[in-house]
């Protein structure tokens, strides 16, 4: 067969090297914003609030890195494996959690009914907490400074 720019078996033409709708680091990554209700920029001890949450997301996903505290200290936005990192199973494997099945800005809601129970931690009150899927894009005009 004679090479041609646009075959499948002949060159490059028909294959698409950029993903335009996944986050990676050598492999697939998701990201979520905890939204804590209040600012918890002084509850960095052990047994603090921030170090319960991130005890609970162990649980459910590998954290491979977090942003720094944004709105006024109450938000804070972690990045972890593809669901196939979970503890356990995944929802596609029958399990009861992942993060692959929700939408940008929606609930996770095993993730978020567990930070809940938590209750009050340090004086944080964690019951009403939200924690929303989100993907890896900033506008230029939400540039987090």
């Amino acid at each position: 067969m004679a090479y041609t720019g646009t075959s499948v078996a002949g060159g490059e033409g028909n294959t698409t090297f950029n993903a335009t709708d996944v986050e990676f680091a050598g492999r697939n990554l998701e990201f979520f914003t905890v939204d804590f209700g209040a600012a918890v920029n002084a509850k960095t001890a052990k047994d603090s609030a921030q170090y319960k949450v991130e005890l609970v997301i162990g649980q459910y996903a590998n954290i491979v890195a977090a942003g720094p505290l944004a709105d006024a200290n109450k938000q804070k936005t972690y990045m972890v494996d593809y669901s196939d990192a979970y503890v356990g199973s995944g929802a596609a494997a029958g399990g009861s959690f992942t993060l692959t099945t929700t939408t940008s800005g929606s609930a996770l809601s095993t993730l978020q009914t567990a930070i809940q129970a938590l209750g009050t931690v340090d004086s944080i009150n964690l019951s009403s907490q939200t924690a929303k899927a989100t993907k890896l894009a900033i506008l230029s005009a939400a540039v987090v400074a």
